[in-house]
């Protein structure tokens, strides 16, 4: 599709603007939270180690957001900078159509943990700017000069996300291999402060402390996040168990030796984390501890 002057003019700044606009923002959506997109990789399968799903997101972000900052410029647009765009794209999209053949139609990560998406839905969005990289293509006139632009904008590109999203150097939790919880999708526990809470169902004490916890939350501000390690060796639910606690918190069940290896004595137990490394275990006293740990005196 071939378009006359001045609408041709407009026309290919309003699709370089769409391009340059959905890099940038798929990469800063990232940059907000990388370690929860590192989690999405690992869960996807791309990676199953850590460290190195750290450093593919980091150059894939980076590369998004060169992508996106090279369409504001004018040089090696045609020649380079559109068919690697198209590239790009045609790649995710082969990922996108796998995810979707392995049945998994979760959040593909594509904006991150900010707007969520399916596979399908990112599918239609990446056809979608095939089409837009396609036309702007044979609409644009080539210019080759002042190679020197795009090149900084790319190393400028690549070193401001490593600058903003450093590779952390993780201790070994036990928590690591719990990225997953229900009611919150992909969580990252290596991140921020949070509560693990190891509750058996139908414990008695583990829906006294639930009770308490939930009210904590409402009361205390900055009261940290608590996740459920929920075991269930009878006829208890966890359904039952936010009935009677009146909390929902994000949850998954784990099995009899996860359980036994995370409990002191008797559940529950309560841990303190920040940023994946345990700063306490509470096994007594526990609504007690933490009013003092979180800014309320028992």
């Amino acid at each position: 599709m071939y378009i006359t002057m001045p609408a041709r003019t407009h026309l290919i700044l309003f699709l370089r603007l769409i391009i340059a606009g959905t890099f940038i923002l798929s990469a800063i959506s990232k940059l907000l939270a990388p370690g929860l997109f590192e989690i999405i990789l690992i869960n996807q399968g791309v990676f199953s180690d850590r460290t190195i799903a750290a450093y593919f997101s980091r150059i894939l972000i980076g590369f998004e957001l060169a992508i996106g900052l090279l369409h504001l410029q004018p040089y090696y647009l045609k020649k380079i900078v559109s068919p690697i765009t198209l590239m790009v794209l045609i790649l995710f999209s082969i990922q996108l159509v796998y995810l979707m053949a392995a049945g998994n139609h979760e959040n593909c990560g594509c904006f991150g943990e900010l707007i969520k998406m399916s596979p399908w839905q990112t599918l239609m969005k990446n056809i979608f700017l095939c089409a837009v990289v396609i036309i702007m293509y044979r609409n644009i006139d080539s210019r080759n000069e002042k190679y020197f632009i795009p090149l900084l904008i790319t190393v400028t590109a690549f070193a401001g996300t490593f600058s903003l999203a450093p590779i952390q150097q993780r201790e070994n939790s036990s928590f690591a291999d719990y990225t997953w919880f229900e009611g919150e999708g992909n969580v990252d526990l290596a991140q921020g402060g949070k509560l693990i809470a190891v509750f058996n169902v139908e414990c008695e004490h583990c829906q006294s402390v639930a009770t308490e916890i939930g009210m904590l939350e409402k009361e205390i501000p900055n009261f940290p996040k608590t996740y459920v390690l929920f075991f269930n060796e009878g006829d208890g639910s966890v359904e039952l168990f936010n009935s009677l606690t009146g909390t929902h918190f994000p949850y998954r069940m784990i099995k009899t030796n996860e359980f036994f290896r995370l409990i002191g004595n008797s559940p529950p137990r309560i841990y303190v984390l920040r940023d994946g490394v345990i700063q306490q275990s509470l096994d007594d006293n526990i609504i007690a501890e933490l009013k003092a740990l979180f800014g309320r005196k028992p």
